[in-house]
């Protein structure tokens, strides 16, 4: 009895500890959502398959994305098929006739329909100019970094463009002013396109930049600020005491098992 009620118990152990291991493995990418400014700021997103076609798509994180962000009256994200596959209707509870945009991971993307997978980043946003489309995609070298407060922080801003051959191109974006929470600083990028900036108190910060020169769609970068540099965030804490009640589980049901046996 003793033997068996032991034996329940790892079982249970393992299991609870393992659901939790498995659970870090589901899909979960970042999106972004402009509309003339950042509505969603490289937000964490978990993704199902919306649709159940038993693909994750581009799609179907825009889908989540508004389903855990907006909270508008509207639906907020509307996509249906069109002659040249899923298109959107409406992005962030905008509905202007189909002029929008998305990136994948920094570069262009084929349709909606594009596969995606963990930790990718998707970027949509709404054409603010309806006239000429000039809206230029903006992105920096890094998306997310840790400081500690009043460390130097240099980052790179670039942007896509076509050249001569219509090949999608990256180039440096010159003399654009950095944004911190919203708010436009008097800190530009070089011709090499860097910048450089201190943050002097701990917490999140938004980075983006505008332009004088160009319509700009905001680039993003998540800055978490801390008084001292942190070895492990609290996920990977949390994984590995997950990592350790798994192993320990094991070891418990083996013994038990070898027990058993001897009896």
């Amino acid at each position: 009895m003793k033997k068996g009620f032991l034996f329940v118990i790892a079982i249970s152990l393992f299991l609870c500890s393992s659901v939790n291991v498995f659970a870090k493995n589901e899909i979960e990418v970042f999106v972004s959502i402009a509309n003339g400014d950042l509505k969603i700021a490289y937000e964490k997103i978990a993704v199902y398959d919306t649709n159940e076609d038993g693909v994750l798509t581009i799609d179907d994180a825009l889908y989540c994305a508004h389903e855990l962000k907006y909270k508008g009256e509207s639906k907020g994200y509307i996509s249906s098929q069109g002659p040249f596959g899923t298109k959107i209707d409406m992005l962030w509870g905008v509905d202007n006739g189909g002029a929008y945009g998305y990136y994948l991971n920094n570069g262009s993307a084929m349709s909606l329909d594009d596969k995606i997978k963990n930790n990718d980043h998707i970027y949509a946003f709404v054409y603010t100019d309806l006239s000429f489309y000039s809206d230029t995609f903006s992105f920096f070298d890094k998306q997310k970094i840790s400081s500690s407060i009043g460390e130097s922080i240099t980052l790179n801003l670039s942007s896509l463009a076509y050249d001569e051959s219509w090949n999608i191109v990256s180039q440096n974006v010159e003399d654009a002013y950095i944004t911190i929470n919203g708010e436009k600083t008097e800190i530009k990028t070089n011709e090499k396109g860097n910048a450089v900036l201190t943050l002097d108190k701990k917490g999140k910060y938004i980075i983006s930049a505008v332009s004088e020169n160009q319509v700009l769609i905001p680039s993003v970068c998540i800055v978490n600020v801390t008084e001292s540099d942190m070895t492990a965030t609290p996920s990977d804490k949390s994984s590995f005491v997950y990592i350790i009640l798994s192993l320990a589980s094991l070891v418990l049901i083996s013994a038990t098992v070898l027990k058993a046996k001897k009896l």
